[in-house]
């Protein structure tokens, strides 16, 4: 995560839970009880600049902890918000550091080039960094999109709590 300018990483949005009413009072711009992603968008932004840049990854939480279907986050969907926020948010910095020109997709020599250090790369090796990708662009397309990177590593996460 950005650091503040004391190099002081900021708060994790986890760590707020203890004042979610107050903080969600505040979100809820309108005092209609409910959330819109603008409303959090707004809030977080203003309240968290280093978010700024990572609007997939609020996007990916707001569409997780929404779970009524009526569009809004409620106080009962907030808290989970917040730790979904800050879960995406690392995934989405590990994301943005492949995706060396920004363009938010990972091209396979991104991909390729995160994976291994300066030198040669053996041919069975790209051949097992070729099947990773490809297991990873779940839609085939040639690159991986946030979306996809994220159910990826949920898999990783599941599959190394499982040993």
């Amino acid at each position: 995560m950005a650091a503040t300018k004391k190099n002081v990483p900021p708060p994790s949005l986890g760590s707020l839970k203890p004042k979610a009413r107050e903080l969600f009072n505040e979100f809820d711009m309108n005092g209609n009880g409910a959330l819109s992603l603008a409303e959090i968008d707004l809030a977080l932004v203003s309240r968290f600049p280093h978010l700024g840049p990572h609007k997939p990854a609020i996007m990916r939480a707001y569409r997780d902890a929404e779970q009524d279907g009526n569009g809004l986050i409620t106080f009962d969907e907030f808290e989970t918000l917040l730790e979904l926020i800050d879960y995406y948010d690392q995934i989405y910095e590990q994301f943005d550091a492949m995706d060396v020109d920004h363009d938010h997709h990972i091209t396979f020599d991104e991909f390729t080039a995160s994976r291994t250090k300066a030198g040669r790369v053996k041919p069975k090796d790209m051949q097992q960094l070729r099947a990773e990708f490809d297991q990873i662009d779940s839609n085939g397309g040639g690159k991986i999109l946030f979306t996809e990177f994220c159910a990826y590593m949920a898999k990783q996460k599941m599959e190394a709590t499982r040993v």
